[in-house]
This record gives C-alpha cells, structure tokens and sequence, in this order.
C-alpha cells in the first residue's frame, strides 16, 4: 500500500485537472441533477477522492470527510433556518454516497497524476 504523503492530493491536481476529474454534487456524468446548495467545494473535493479510488477503506474515508466538511460549512450558516435545512441535506447526501456511490467509486490500484495524462 502506498505510504499516506505520496497520495496524489486534490492540491496536487491544475484547475484544468480539477475540472476533469470533479462536477460538484450529483452521480458523476448522469444526467442527475443535484443541487450544490453550499456544498460545491466540498462534492468537488469527494469527486476527486472516488476518481483517485482504492479500497473500502478509502471509500469509508471519502464519505466520512464529506460529511465533516458539509457539517462544519452548515456551522457557518447565520440563518438557523437554512442550517438546519442544510444539515438534513447533507445528511442525505452522506446516507446516498454511502449507499450508491459504490457505482461511482474507482476500486483498484489508487489513480495518480499520471493516469490524468
């Protein structure tokens, strides 16, 4: 297994490859729409770490980091309103990763920059 810091990163990746490689919310390339509401940064983020791929494991991380991050950008929100609409949103969006985004994850060997190429 590859050690931990020679991950490719989401950092590591160009705007361009970014792009390639990342949608915002909703199942990859299908014509599903999903909203971003204030969760684009973040299903940017999650794209990139089903592109990279592994295994179960790293599956696991992906969700959970995705929650993290769409919970602590709740805790931004002023308007307890919208928090609240937003936390029950990305709880929805945590409970559907879970479950459907095995059809979207890359299982095998991690991707690296070179497979961008």
């Amino acid at each position: 297994m590859k050690n931990h810091k020679s991950m490719l990163s989401y950092s590591d990746l160009t705007p361009q490859q970014q792009q390639s490689v990342s949608n915002g919310c909703g199942g990859g390339k299908t014509a599903l729409f999903i909203p971003n509401f204030i969760f684009y940064a973040d299903c940017r983020q999650h794209d990139f770490y089903y592109w990279r791929g592994g295994n179960l494991k790293h599956k696991i991380i992906a969700d959970w980091w995705f929650y993290y991050y769409m919970v602590k950008d709740v805790g931004m929100e002023d308007c307890i309103v919208k928090r609240a609409f937003y936390f029950l949103m990305a709880t929805i969006y945590y409970i559907m990763v879970t479950v459907f985004g095995c059809f979207f994850f890359h299982w095998g060997e991690q991707r690296t920059l070179t497979d961008l190429k």
